[in-house]
């Protein structure tokens, strides 16, 4: 017996399913006996490259961060030896062009090869196979408010075909709150009128925060109680008593589209930014 091989150099087709059998003939002085076909074998190229997505976080700025999940997907099967290795992630953030090292827990700054911080990612295959969804635990991630981070991914299938573009996704995270102020009017003033031209605060969103974007207000009568100001008339309903103001620069201003306060001699009024 002999081992043989036969050498169809590169004719596959990537897209196409293949089967193959072989037989064997020996030589005798009266003619060579013809041994019967083997079993087939079926086999596929797959010579496409995976590809894959960042469905979360997107481009928006996000104040909370559990997870990075996304799909990933491929012509014919995805990496199935170990579902940890189908999708990888990575992350960068640009201050101190560092790359998250999983391993020692740690932002490694100018890394010689970026290719070492790809992070492996839980992977839930299709019923087929040849796709799914990853997801990659960030829930005790040392995320830093005011830090822009990039996320991306990569996918690998059966074959070890990597994504020939990696998925992209870079956003600004922010958990730290906001601040307003009432400027005018002060507090403890005595007034002999009030125009809403005189009714104005700054606001800012600090630690380099991803921006404000509403300022709200409501003046509440104290001599009444419990008594707001919707923008028409005074109202007891706390539901109605935030109204929201024009923003100019850092600051923010009466909105006209609400109708001036009723003020009433001898009362005393609280303004809430």
């Amino acid at each position: 017996s002999v081992n043989w091989y036969y050498d169809f150099s590169d004719i596959w087709h990537t897209s196409y399913t293949y089967t193959a059998q072989s037989r064997a003939r020996d030589v005798t002085t009266t003619g060579a006996n013809q041994g019967a076909a083997s079993g087939i074998v079926t086999f596929y190229i797959d010579k496409s490259n995976p590809g894959s997505a960042i469905t979360f976080p997107t481009t928006l700025p996000q104040k909370t961060v559990a997870s990075i999940t996304g799909t990933a997907w491929d012509n014919r099967k995805m990496y199935l030896a170990d579902p940890l290795h189908a999708s990888r992630v990575r992350i960068y953030k640009a201050v101190g062009d560092a790359y998250w090292n999983a391993v020692t827990v740690q932002w490694d700054s100018s890394p010689a090869d970026p290719n070492l911080y790809w992070s492996t990612a839980a992977f839930a295959y299709s019923p087929n196979q040849s796709s799914g969804t990853f997801t990659f635990n960030a829930a005790a991630f040392p995320w830093s408010s005011g830090y822009t981070y990039r996320l991306e991914s990569r996918s690998r299938d059966s074959v070890s075909n990597y994504d020939s573009v990696y998925s992209t996704v870079a956003f600004k995270f922010d958990n730290t709150n906001p601040e307003s102020t009432v400027v005018s009017p002060s507090s403890g003033v005595h007034l002999t009128a009030l125009s809403t031209t005189s009714i104005n605060g700054s606001f800012t969103d600090p630690s380099a925060g991803a921006g404000v974007t509403e300022v709200r207000l409501y003046v509440q009568d104290l001599t009444r109680g419990t008594t707001y100001w919707n923008g028409v008339g005074w109202t007891n309903l706390d539901a109605d008593k935030w109204l929201i103001k024009n923003l100019v620069a850092s600051d923010w201003k009466w909105n006209t589209v609400y109708e001036p306060p009723q003020w009433t001699d001898g009362h005393r009024y609280r303004f809430v930014a």
